[in-house]
């Protein structure tokens, strides 16, 4: 199915629970208040969702949760997904703390991927991060299933405060087993608010500095934004999933599904569409209706400029709107304090030099880029620039710095012009009263 913005829809992740074993500091510090069973959504409902979803374009499903083996018969819902004809993928996130002990159920259930969560391979930080001592059991079922022939990858999502350096360890899994370590940047999501993630331009320049042969690895590893790199000598691949620092909304494939059955087409924003009244009352016509909406109506009526700026922009680009006040006031401020005509002279002397030093830091940044692309090599000045057009994690956040040093320009020149507006009013009507006075 074709989105309001020509994207192709065809991907569908399904929360079956929102049940954890765990109870990571980023995700629910706070502990986590349970959603009665009787307002969750029954397999038999889900499979119905997951049946119509087909019928517009939905060929591709993840389980998650909570933790979605946690629940139980998780095994014989994926089973039930993968009957509908249509559905090419059924894949599935995991905690991998129950994974090991349901894998030989799941290969058998026909899954085809695993994503595991896995931010430590120390003990004593696994146990600060999740509140239990499971280290060992799930690197263990990161073993497993990558000795099972799934499709297994591990995600991680590194934070400033303590485990930074994580990488280091977790990059090796990939040395000796064919899994895809990825690392994560967190989400200004919920509880994520309250923790500074850890910048994966960073992380890939921290890793180059060891790894100086790692490499773009063109293979096609999923359904997702990340971006793989091959370190040669090493069974698996490093992943990125850019949340702040890509720019990927504009191949945005996916739709969620909660696991009190409302839709919701982007995490950025609040937006639902309702499932598990029409589930009961509805007719099956009216379902493909809401789904329909969910993922072709939903830019256009909500508004959104989403794909154009990214979901996450308005976390990280643009400054907010108290700059400007601030600004405001202190030109104002500058200006009345100095006398109108004095006050704008004064204010135009000092600004000058600071949007011309702005200017020619940003010049002098472009003719010294290096860039590396795709094929590794290394694009430096206004050729390096292009790169922001391409969907590598350098070139994006170059192409995002940029984007903010312009934002932060247009904005001082609207806060200046808007006062020297203001006050060139307000002088021109002092200047005639004067006049007037003189003239008596």
């Amino acid at each position: 199915m074709i989105d309001a913005a020509g994207r192709t829809i065809d991907y569908m992740r399904i929360s079956i629970t929102d049940r954890c074993n765990l109870r990571c500091r980023y995700c629910m510090p706070d502990g986590i208040t349970q959603v009665a069973m009787s307002e969750i959504l029954t397999y038999e409902e889900i499979k119905k969702i997951c049946t119509l979803a087909e019928e517009l374009g939905i060929r591709k499903i993840k389980i998650t949760g909570g933790e979605p083996l946690v629940r139980k018969g998780c095994v014989d819902l994926i089973g039930m997904i993968k009957e509908i004809p249509g559905i090419i993928q059924v894949t599935m996130t995991t905690n991998g703390v129950l994974l090991k002990e349901n894998l030989k159920a799941l290969k058998d259930a026909g899954l085809d991927g695993i994503n595991i969560s896995l931010d430590t391979l120390d003990h004593e930080k696994y146990y600060k991060i999740t509140g239990t001592d499971a280290c060992d059991t799930v690197l263990e079922a990161v073993e497993a299933s990558a000795e099972s022939g799934i499709r297994t990858k591990v995600n991680s999502v590194l934070q400033d405060a303590g485990d930074r350096q994580e990488w280091r360890a977790l990059v090796k899994l990939a040395e000796k087993l064919p899994v895809d370590v990825r690392f994560i940047e967190l989400m200004p999501i919920g509880c994520g608010k309250r923790n500074t993630g850890v910048s994966n331009l960073e992380l890939l320049d921290e890793i180059k500095k060891e790894y100086p042969d790692i490499r773009i690895d063109p293979e096609i590893h999923g359904n997702g934004p990340a971006v793989y790199y091959r370190i040669p000598g090493f069974e698996g691949s490093i992943g990125f999933i850019s949340a702040m620092h890509g720019k990927f909304c504009n191949t945005c494939n996916r739709i969620r599904l909660t696991s009190t059955g409302d839709l919701k087409p982007c995490l950025c924003y609040g937006d639902i569409y309702p499932l598990k009244e029409l589930l009961k009352s509805g007719t099956d016509d009216e379902i493909r209706e809401q789904i329909k909406h969910a993922i072709v109506i939903y830019l256009t009526s909500s508004g959104k400029q989403a794909v154009a700026d990214d979901c996450f922009t308005a976390f990280i680009s643009s400054p907010s709107s108290v700059w400007y006040g601030l600004i405001f006031m202190l030109l104002t401020a500058l200006i009345v304090y100095n006398g109108v005509e004095d006050g704008i002279e004064r204010v135009s002397k000092f600004i000058m030099p600071v949007l011309l030093i702005m200017v020619i830091g940003i010049a002098i940044f472009s003719l010294t880029l290096k860039t590396t692309l795709d094929d590794g090599t290394v694009r430096t000045g206004l050729q390096g620039l292009k790169v922001y057009m391409k969907p590598d994690l350098t070139g994006i956040t170059v192409g995002r710095f940029l984007q903010i040093t312009l934002d932060a320009m247009s904005q001082l020149f609207f806060s200046l012009s808007v006062s020297m507006g203001i006050m060139i009013t307000y002088g021109s009507y002092v200047k005639k009263d004067v006049d007037l006075n003189k003239a008596v």
